[in-house]
């Protein structure tokens, strides 16, 4: 059983056919537009629907089984470009981010003390499911030896993760990050902001 179930909450309700509640966190999201974007499968190989869904609220998706238009198949993590204009199909630019970016995931949530990575069972886990855009809770130990439970997020474009609180509260990742690590992930930032990945339209 995983640890978000822990963390469920009540985000809106409906009495007698009407909404009668919204969270307050939640509203700007109730009450925005619809988020529209079509996925192609080709031979049954495409995002499936939790990566695309995922991909619709900003967040990155792993995929190893990409073909380029030359036919080499290839790796990388994909996110929407919602600040760019849609492409003639009206779908919103991808970016990728291939293994020539430099982000590997296990390295990089390696930079923690997270008590479930110690179980390579849980590890499996954790990576297969960050790969795919979700956002897991697990127990990270504070620099006061504190343990905590956070969500993680992998952020490819910057090349780290991003850690908040269950309820969505963002946390700064140098409050957790083993003591090595902490001067290379501002250097890491700004270097990474300067790469330039590879964009195609879907």
């Amino acid at each position: 059983m995983w640890l978000t179930v822990q963390f469920r909450d009540t985000v809106a309700t409906m009495k007698d056919g009407k909404v009668d509640y919204v969270k307050k966190e939640f509203s700007q999201t109730y009450y925005s537009p619809v988020m529209q974007n079509s996925h192609y499968v080709d031979r049954g190989k495409g995002f499936s629907l939790e990566q695309a869904a995922n991909m619709l609220q900003g967040r990155a998706v792993f995929r190893d089984d990409l073909v380029s238009r030359a036919g080499v198949q290839y790796k990388a993590w994909n996110s929407y470009q919602f600040n760019e204009p849609k492409d003639k199909y009206s779908n919103y630019t991808l970016k990728q981010f291939g293994e020539g970016y430099g982000f590997d995931l296990k390295k990089e949530l390696a930079n923690y003390d997270i008590k479930e990575m110690q179980q390579p069972d849980l590890a499996k886990q954790i990576v297969e499911r960050m790969e795919n855009g979700h956002t897991p809770v697990v127990t990270l130990v504070g620099k006061d030896g504190q343990e905590k439970p956070l969500r993680i997020e992998a952020v490819p474009h910057y090349g780290n993760i991003n850690l908040s609180e269950p309820d969505g509260k963002p946390v700064k990742r140098e409050e957790y990050q083993k003591e090595q690590n902490l001067g290379q992930d501002v250097g890491k930032d700004k270097s990474k902001a300067k790469q330039q990945s590879q964009e195609i339209s879907m």
